[in-house]
């Protein structure tokens, strides 16, 4: 699955210019840069909701019947309970739904079976988020989107929501945005780092470290940002 030479403009300001990104299956393809640099725009061109002629670019990419997209302000019902609000993503699902992995149905025992009957309004932003990310791995498709699915949450539910976006790419491509570069450490995965309408940086945690020859992900993220704004 990939992105070949993809130019794309929002009214005058140049957002890619000849994009090309390859997307690894079995590990979380994790897309990086700084605000404004596109990372939201590639998930919605890669669910087809940017123009038709941006398709051209889109190779090996599911239909979008096959691809599951978690907005980062995903709408929730309010006054559904949390057992409600995991039925109606199950009820949706015009695949039938996707087998939970082991690691799946611990975070249902041990999380979200505790908060069945609490409603979705009542729980804090952290748990939302795990209950939606929860629901969204129930959909039984191709390819998945996550868009910050770990802003505004604390390390241990950030961790809980990576472990399960981890076991989600075991079985299926699994793309997300995010700015918390240190639940990266120690997981394997493909950072893509995207700046100025190009992919400035494709490879492992380790290989951006050793690229930027330091032990701090922050830094090493500062650095790449800094050396590609310059060229």
């Amino acid at each position: 699955m990939e992105i070949t030479n993809l130019s794309f403009s929002y009214q005058e300001r140049l957002i890619y210019d000849g994009l090309n990104i390859k997307f690894k299956d079995g590990i979380p393809n994790i897309v990086i840069g700084p605000n404004g640099t596109g990372k939201t725009t590639l998930l919605d061109t890669l669910a087809r909701l940017n123009p038709p002629d941006t398709y051209a670019a889109l190779v090996n990419v599911p239909s979008t019947k096959e691809i599951g997209y978690q907005l980062q302000r995903t709408l929730f019902y309010p006054t559904l309970t949390v057992k409600q609000t995991l039925n109606m993503y199950q009820k949706i699902d015009h695949a039938g739904g996707a087998v939970p992995t082991e690691l799946m149905n611990k975070v249902f025992t041990t999380v979200l079976k505790p908060l069945e009957s609490i409603k979705m309004g009542k729980l804090s932003g952290g748990e939302r988020r795990i209950v939606l990310t929860y629901g969204t791995c129930l959909l039984n498709r191709k390819l998945y989107l996550f868009d910050e699915p770990l802003s505004g949450i604390d390390p241990s539910n950030a961790t809980l929501i990576m472990d399960m976006l981890c076991s989600l790419a075991e079985k299926s491509t699994v793309i997300m945005t995010t700015h918390q570069l240190e639940q990266l450490k120690n997981r394997r995965s493909q950072i893509i780092g995207l700046n100025q309408g190009h992919c400035v940086f494709s490879g492992t945690y380790t290989d951006l470290l050793e690229l930027e020859d330091t032990q701090d992900i922050s830094e090493a993220y500062s650095n790449l940002i800094n050396s590609s704004r310059a060229r």
